[in-house]
This record gives C-alpha cells, sequence and structure tokens, in this order.
C-alpha cells in the first residue's frame, strides 16, 4: 500500500506544473481570486479643438478667476460582462492609482473642471457615470471654456504583472462660433441667443451617447471684433454624440441699448462634431424675421467637406 504523502506530493507537483505552462489562455486562473493588481492609470488630455483637418489649439484656461478652477481625473473600469464598473477613481493629476482585479476592462477615461467652490464638477454632476448632466440649467452662460470636459474610452488587458495603462482622452464637446459678416444699422448692445431645439446636456461615460436634454435655454453674449472677419455675435461648447454629427437650432437676437429688438436670425441649424469647430457666418444685423415670418432669400448653405473649414453660410 502507497502512502498517501506520495499522492498529495504528486498532486502538488502537478498543480504546480500546470500554472506553470506556456499555452494557458487565462494566465492569472492560478492566483488567489481575491488578489487585486496596483495599478496606475495615467490620462493624457488632448486638448485642441480643430477646424476639422486644420488644427485650432485652445489650451486649458489661464484666466483669473475667483473660483480658481483646477481639472479633475476619473477612471473607471467597466468589466466586459457587465454594464456596471467595479473600479472608479478619480485624482487631481493625471495619474490615478487604483486596486483592481485582473481581467480585461473597458476603461473609461473623463476629465472636467472643478472648484473648491463648488460641490463635485464645475459644470458637471460627477455622481452618476451612466448619466453626467450638465449644472446651472437656470443660469445657462455660453463662452465658459471651464464647461469643456474630456473623455476616453479603451479596452484594457490587466495581468498580474501589469504597472500601468494609459488612456488617450480628447473633447466630448463640440464648439460653435456665430459670427456677422454685415455692418449694424444701429448700435448693437446684447445677443440673446435662444436653443430652439433640445440642447444635449448629459452623458454615458462608457457610451459616450447623450441621454437627456434641456428645452427653453438660452444665453447672452456680448460682441467682439475679429479682425478682417466680421464681429463674434456668440460661441458654446455642446456636448455631442460620440463619432457621430450631432445638431442644434438656435435663434439669434441683436438688442440694441434701449433693449429694442433690432434683428433675429430663426432657427439656424448647426452640425457639431466632437473636438470640432463649426464657424457660422452671415448678415445677422441686417435680417427681422418675426415669430411667424421667415425672410425670403436668406440663403442658407452648408459646406460639409471635412478637409476644409466648416462653415455655414447665411
Amino acid at each position: 500500500m502507497k502512502s498517501p504523502i506520495k499522492y498529495y506530493s504528486l498532486i502538488c507537483i502537478s498543480l504546480l506544473l500546470s500554472c506553470s505552462k506556456d499555452t494557458i489562455e487565462d494566465e492569472n486562473f492560478c492566483l488567489d481570486p481575491s488578489y487585486k493588481v496596483p495599478l496606475e492609470v495615467e490620462i493624457d488630455v488632448d486638448d485642441s479643438f480643430r477646424m476639422y483637418k486644420t488644427v485650432d489649439s485652445i489650451g486649458f484656461q489661464t484666466r483669473a478667476d475667483e473660483l480658481d478652477p483646477y481639472l479633475r481625473y476619473y477612471v473607471a473600469a467597466y468589466p466586459m460582462t457587465s454594464g456596471l464598473p467595479t473600479v472608479v477613481a478619480s485624482a487631481y493629476q493625471n495619474k490615478v492609482s487604483m486596486d483592481i482585479h485582473p481581467g480585461r476592462y473597458t476603461m473609461i477615461g473623463w476629465v472636467m473642471y472643478e472648484s473648491d467652490n463648488k460641490i463635485h464638477g464645475y459644470n458637471f454632476y460627477d455622481d452618476d457615470l451612466s448619466e453626467l448632466l450638465l449644472k446651472n440649467k437656470y443660469n445657462y452662460t455660453g463662452d465658459d471654456d471651464y464647461k469643456i470636459a474630456y473623455r476616453a474610452c479603451e479596452v484594457k488587458n490587466v495581468a498580474h504583472n501589469t504597472q500601468s495603462s494609459t488612456l488617450s482622452a480628447s473633447a466630448a464637446m463640440a464648439k460653435y462660433k456665430i459670427i456677422a459678416i454685415d455692418t449694424p444699422s444701429f448700435e448693437p448692445d446684447k445677443i440673446i441667443v435662444r436653443y430652439t431645439s433640445p440642447l444635449p446636456v448629459a452623458i454615458h461615460a462608457k457610451t459616450g451617447e447623450i441621454n437627456w436634454w434641456w428645452k427653453d435655454i438660452n444665453y447672452s453674449s456680448s460682441i467682439s471684433k475679429i479682425k478682417d472677419v466680421g464681429d463674434l455675435l456668440a460661441t458654446d461648447y455642446v456636448l455631442s454624440q460620440n463619432k457621430e454629427e450631432t445638431s442644434i437650432t438656435v435663434t439669434v437676437e441683436i438688442y440694441d441699448k434701449y433693449n429694442n429688438i433690432k434683428a433675429r436670425k430663426k432657427n439656424v441649424t448647426i452640425p457639431l462634431m466632437n473636438g470640432g469647430i463649426t464657424t457660422v457666418k452671415g448678415n445677422f444685423y441686417s435680417i427681422l424675421e418675426l415669430d411667424n415670418d421667415a425672410t425670403a432669400g436668406s440663403g442658407i448653405s452648408i459646406k460639409t467637406e471635412w478637409d476644409a473649414t466648416f462653415e455655414i453660410e447665411l
């Protein structure tokens, strides 16, 4: 009768050999199920907005502001078989540390501005990554560079010996500019931009899909001169569907210093793309469309070539 110790030794040796095979599909299967990898994820942010193939880098804001916003970097790890993240971590630098089980994940990076004087994000609620929602519905502002947020989405393998990983994030928003190329016959004082289509205001961090909209949103703007181009009437950043063109529609109203409306262009459709700038140029000062009227012959044409500056000619 053979000793039980020999049988036990043979079993241990076979297990050790099985865990050392080079042909194993899952190299982590011999690990303790409770083991977590101390992983550092670096988020590289591309902060440029492009005129499609002509790069127009805006950089991060450096203007003085009493709120002193700064960037916060989030990383969420979604297992391939689950719609919920198993790990969410954040840091105030672009290297985020987390402890995570070995496996294959959809890694999400989300970067946005925060402030010591604000709860959570500066312009977004960040307590639900499935619905990152804009704030300030009732005091909405345009031309706010601190509104910009950046998103990354990449599939990553995390092995037992993985020490670091990198995500590349780009703008989750598009920018538009409205420029008047005609000369006013009055003294313009104030611009009101009214969104006449629902405004995208929330995004799912994992899918990049827009999942909430606001209605009846408007903001005021002041006029600034652009040499040899015209008057910049308004600009804003808008969430855009991931890798798809998104369109919004606005009405532009121009008032004099007595708060009389002197010009109005209704229902201007603006196509948008993440990280892109759409420039709308036209005769805004010389058009006054009433509530139930549309000026004939306004001549709307859209230039859609991707290898050139995207413009809308009015």
